[in-house]
């Protein structure tokens, strides 16, 4: 793994832990910001989480990337692994596809040859890719990388098509049902659960409605779990999302009979949350 083709300008670190770094990729001086933190589950276990890409295809309306910054390109192999250099630690680590980029839709051959040569050093790394969704792809990783040991992150966060392409562009061509079957048989391939996000938005995405198609998609089905958080501050102008309305939409898939956890926000004393980890544009 190369370090050196990814120079660091800036580090910061609020009081929980996370840590946010701004640097460029030394090829075209392209800016990049990634972030690591401990695991909330395991705190012996440290997350990083990677830049695939410069920009990001997605598109999505509540994260401050797809907004203000049009997908440009790729990153090598070397630059994703440089990342995760500048974060080494011994202790367990888990590399988390979800900076800026959806490495699934736009970069799938290069995040999993990153995967595989760290796993190839010996180290005991796991590996979540977070996405948007991407039927052929996906089909890909299940016919030519199902070995690698990758947890799968959905970004699914609204319960019909339409919003969907609405609020996130990047899927306005994709089939909820399909993706979800894709995602189940990859799950019963490596025998992981696929998480399914959910970032509530106050009068979006919380209603009993969405309640009842989420349990039409996914009741009965234990290869997903739904993670719940809450819209990061700032994510979107008109919209203000409490850890008390997360939990009232948590208290309606619980009487559905549906698994979820809560995931609570990271990192938004350093705009390094979800959606809002934006590197400087200088």
């Amino acid at each position: 793994m190369k370090k050196g083709v990814v120079g660091v300008r800036s580090y910061i670190k609020d009081g929980s832990g996370v840590e946010r770094f701004g640097g460029y990729l030394k090829e075209d001086k392209k800016p990049i910001a990634w972030v690591s933190y401990l695991d909330p589950f395991n705190p012996n276990r440290k997350v990083i989480a990677v830049c695939s890409s410069v920009g990001c295809v997605g598109r999505c309306r509540f994260c401050k990337s797809g907004r203000t910054r049009p997908f440009s390109r790729r990153l090598s192999v070397e630059e994703i692994n440089a990342q995760i250099l500048h974060c080494f630690t011994r202790r367990g680590l888990t590399v988390n596809f979800a900076g800026e980029g959806d490495c699934v839709c736009s970069n799938m051959e290069n995040a999993c040859r990153a995967a595989e040569i760290v796993l190839g050093m010996g180290l005991q790394f796991s590996f979540i890719f977070t996405t948007i969704g991407h039927e052929k792809n996906l089909e890909d990783f299940l016919k030519r990388h199902g070995n690698l040991p990758v947890t799968f992150y959905w970004s699914l966060n609204f319960a019909t098509r339409d919003q969907r392409a609405y609020f996130m562009p990047g899927t306005n061509w994709s089939s909820i049902e399909k993706l979800r079957d894709i995602f189940q048989k990859i799950s019963c391939r490596t025998g992981k659960k696929t998480t399914v996000s959910w970032v509530v938005m106050r009068g979006l995405n919380d209603s009993p409605s969405d309640v009842e198609l989420l349990k039409r998609y996914f009741g009965g089905r234990p290869e997903f779990e739904i993670k719940l958080m809450a819209l990061e501050r700032g994510s979107l102008s008109n919209i203000t999302t409490t850890e008390q309305d997360v939990e009232r939409f948590a208290t309606r898939l619980k009487k559905a009979s549906l698994p979820y956890r809560i995931r609570k926000i990271l990192g938004g004393k350093i705009k390094a949350g979800c959606g809002t980890t934006v590197p400087l544009l200088a």
